[in-house]
C-alpha cells in the first residue's frame, strides 16, 4: 500500500511531470478503469465545502500534497464497496504527502453520511459535503463554471502538488477478493498505447459480410433496435455455437419478461452503471432516450432515492445495483422495497434481466469490445 502511494506520488509530484507523462502515462487501475490523464492541465475548484464537524475549508489547504478526491454517496451501491479501501489507504499513507478526501453528495448532508461512515467503521478518511453539488457536478453550466464533472459515481479526481487536475478514476473496484484485503492501485505495465485510448478488441470484429447467416440474422435485429452495426454481436459471432446461444439467451430474456421496455431498461442501466461497463451503459442509454425518458429519469440511475423514479422503478434500480455489487449481501430493506412492489414472477424476472446484464457486461469489458462512435457522446 505504502510503494503504491510513494509510486502516485512518484508520477504527479510536478505538474510539469504530470503532462509529460501522457506520452507515457502511469498505469493506475480500478478493477475495471483506467486512470485518464486531463491535458492541459486546469487548477482544481476552490469552491468551499464543509467538513462533518461544520468547519469550512477549500483544496488549497492541501496545496504541496497529492490529492485523491473522490466523489461518492451513501446510496451509491459501487461507493459503499469503494469506502473501505480508500480508508485504508488513507490508515496506511503518509498524511504529510498525499491527501485522501471523500466528498459526499448525499443530499442530507451530515445527517446521512455521519451514521454510515460509524457502521461501516471508516475512521481514516478527511469526509467533507457537497450536497448542493458545487465542487463536482453533473450541471454543464456549473461545469463550464469550474466544478468537476461527475461523469460517474464514484469517481476520483487525482490533483498533483501545484494545485492541477491530473486526471480521473472511474469505479468502486479497488480492491480484490484474497486473503489480504489490499488496494491494487497499480496494474503491471500494459505494453502499448496510452490510457486516454481506447484498447484494441482482444477478437477481430468481423463485417456483416462475414457473418454466417444465423448471425447475419442476429445482425439484423440488434441493428433494428440500436441504428448501427452492434459491435458486440458481431464479436460473439467467432464463436458459432455457444456465441450464438449466448446471443439467443440475451434476446429471449427481453422477449419473454412480462416487465415494460422501459422498466427492463432501466434495470440494465442500472446494472451496467454499476459495474461501469462504458459500453453497456451507452447503448441502454440511446434506447430509454429513444423511448422518450427524460434525463432526469436517466440522471436518477445515478442516485436512485432521486423522484424522477416512480417508487416501483426506484425499487428495481435499488435490487439489480444490489444483486451486482454483492448478491450475497443484499440488505434487509433493498428486499423489503423490492417484495413490496413486485410479484413473485416479476421478481424472478428482474433479478434475470439484471444478471444477464451483469454477464453481457463483463463479456464486453473481458473482450475489450469497442463503442462504436455514433454512441461515444452519451458517456463522454
Amino acid at each position: 500500500m505504502q510503494l503504491a502511494a510513494w509510486l502516485l506520488l512518484a508520477i504527479l509530484s510536478a505538474g510539469v511531470a504530470a503532462s509529460e507523462a501522457v506520452a507515457s502515462p502511469p498505469v493506475f487501475r480500478s478493477g475495471t478503469n483506467q486512470f485518464t490523464l486531463l491535458k492541459p492541465l486546469d487548477p482544481a475548484p476552490a469552491t468551499p465545502v464543509r467538513a462533518l464537524d461544520g468547519t469550512i475549508s477549500d483544496l488549497g489547504r492541501c496545496r504541496g500534497k497529492v490529492v485523491v478526491l473522490n466523489f461518492w454517496a451513501t446510496w451509491c451501491a459501487p461507493c459503499v464497496v469503494e469506502m473501505p479501501a480508500l480508508d485504508r489507504l488513507a490508515a496506511t499513507s503518509d498524511p504529510g504527502q498525499l491527501a485522501i478526501i471523500a466528498v459526499s453528495i448525499d443530499s442530507a448532508g451530515a445527517a446521512a453520511v455521519a451514521p454510515f461512515l460509524a457502521a461501516h467503521r471508516l475512521t481514516h478518511l478527511a469526509v467533507f459535503l457537497d450536497p448542493e453539488l458545487r465542487l463536482g457536478s453533473r450541471n454543464p453550466e456549473r461545469i463550464a463554471a469550474g466544478a468537476l464533472p461527475l461523469r460517474f459515481l464514484p469517481i476520483s479526481y487525482v490533483i498533483d502538488k501545484q494545485g492541477l487536475v491530473a486526471g480521473y478514476l472511474i469505479g468502486a473496484k479497488w480492491g480484490f477478493a484474497g486473503s489480504t484485503p489490499i488496494p491494487r492501485l497499480f496494474s503491471p505495465p500494459a505494453t502499448g498505447g496510452t490510457m486516454t485510448a481506447p484498447n484494441d478488441p482482444i477478437v477481430p470484429i468481423p463485417r456483416y459480410e462475414e457473418l454466417s447467416s444465423a448471425f447475419q440474422a442476429r445482425a439484423r435485429r440488434g441493428k433494428e433496435r440500436l441504428g448501427v452495426n452492434v459491435n458486440s454481436l458481431h464479436a460473439f459471432a467467432h464463436s458459432e455455437k455457444l456465441g450464438g446461444a449466448t446471443r439467443d439467451f440475451f434476446e429471449s430474456v427481453a422477449a419473454l419478461t412480462s416487465l415494460s421496455n422501459e422498466l427492463r431498461l432501466l434495470i440494465r442501466l442500472a446494472v451496467a452503471s454499476a459495474n461501469q461497463c462504458r459500453y453497456c451503459t451507452a447503448h441502454q442509454r440511446h434506447q430509454l432516450i429513444g423511448l422518450g425518458v427524460p434525463d432526469a429519469k436517466l440522471a436518477a440511475i445515478g442516485a436512485p432515492d432521486s423522484a424522477a423514479l416512480s417508487p416501483r422503478e426506484r425499487a428495481a434500480v435499488r435490487y439489480a445495483q444490489a444483486v451486482t455489487i454483492d448478491a450475497a449481501d443484499i440488505s434487509p430493506a433493498i428486499y423489503a422495497e423490492f417484495i413490496e412492489h413486485f410479484t413473485p414472477q416479476e421478481r424472478v424476472e428482474v433479478t434475470i434481466v439484471a444478471t444477464a446484464m451483469g454477464m453481457l457486461n463483463k463479456c464486453n469489458d473481458a473482450l475489450l469490445v469497442p463503442l462504436e462512435s455514433e454512441f461515444e457522446a452519451l458517456v463522454s
